[in-house]
């Protein structure tokens, strides 16, 4: 998650206030983690699984901001 950040924040696609990179990404990637442990061992798929990663999204962006 973290190198993920810092080439989203290298090629402009987001920024970052916070330099702290790595307390950011550990905090992205323990919600993501836990937010998909929900539907373990029953994978998601179709329109669920297209709004979940949607949510994800839409988390990260906004926990990076």
């Amino acid at each position: 998650v973290e190198e993920v950040v810092r080439m989203g924040i290298e090629s402009g696609e987001f920024k970052v206030d916070d330099k702290d990179i790595a307390a950011k990404a550990k905090v992205v990637a323990h919600t993501i983690n836990g937010y998909l442990l929900e539907y373990y061992p029953d994978i998601p798929r179709g329109k669920e699984r297209r709004e979940i990663v949607n949510d994800i999204v839409s988390f990260t962006m906004a926990g990076l901001a």
